[in-house]
């Protein structure tokens, strides 16, 4: 299984917590966010699998003109650092 770290700002952490924990998709990856969100730091470096991107990917869902914009950014994050996993595969 491939790993990695993913920057991520203490609001986009909080939006992935939030979506996780409605999804119901993946305690680990919940706990492991519960966990960063007490970090005191604007930007947190969490080490994460591919799985569990594609989780939180899932969790985010299809983007719509309301979501906020913590939740764009989570998307685009988590899409960009996936498209570099599978790049360095090939």
């Amino acid at each position: 299984m491939r790993r990695g770290v993913i920057t991520l700002t203490k609001r986009e952490i909080q939006e992935a917590l939030r979506l996780v924990e409605a999804s119901r998709e993946s305690t680990a990856l919940f706990q492991k966010l519960n966990v960063v969100r007490l970090k005191d730091e604007d930007e947190i470096k969490l080490q994460t699998s591919e799985e569990e991107l594609e989780i939180l990917l899932d969790s985010v869902g299809i983007p719509t003109e309301e979501e906020p914009e913590e939740r764009k950014s989570l998307r685009l994050k988590v899409k960009r650092y996936l498209l570099a996993f599978r790049r360095e595969l090939q």
